[in-house]
């Protein structure tokens, strides 16, 4: 992502001293476009974070009512509880890979837009050279 935006930097800079007018709304469309991702992104992980927390939170309270059974308790119960955690951390990975999904085709979609931005703005600028001679 930084090798991303250093290179769109060093493009946006020859684009304002070249006075592309267009060119230099491209990039700050891109900049833009990275910062949403970057945002989302670390929407993403914080509610991540946030889940595994309270995850972790019950378990330590399902282990300390476990604990205070003292003697009676019974391998059972903590076998129910490690297979819950279990189904819980299936779940957590099945969304996980769900999101990466939607995210990868977001992306495509948006790395499509961009090359036909791109190529639209070619033969634009294509034609109208054409047009001046």
């Amino acid at each position: 992502m930084a090798r991303t935006l250093r290179e769109n930097l060093t493009k946006f800079k020859d684009a304002l001293a070249k006075c592309d007018v267009q060119r230099v709304k491209e990039f700050q469309e891109m900049i833009k476009e990275v910062l949403a991702n970057q945002d989302a992104r670390k929407e993403e992980v914080s509610s991540k974070l946030k889940e595994f927390q309270k995850e972790q939170q019950e378990m330590a309270k399902r282990l300390k009512a476990l604990l205070a059974k003292g003697r009676s308790l019974r391998i059972k119960d903590l076998k129910e509880t490690l297979q819950e955690f279990r189904t819980q951390h299936k779940e957590r990975l099945s969304r996980q890979i769900e999101r990466k999904k939607d995210v990868n085709k977001m992306l495509g979609t948006f790395k499509q837009e961009r090359k036909e931005s791109g190529k639209n703005l070619w033969i634009r600028q294509v034609v109208e050279t054409l047009n001046k001679k």
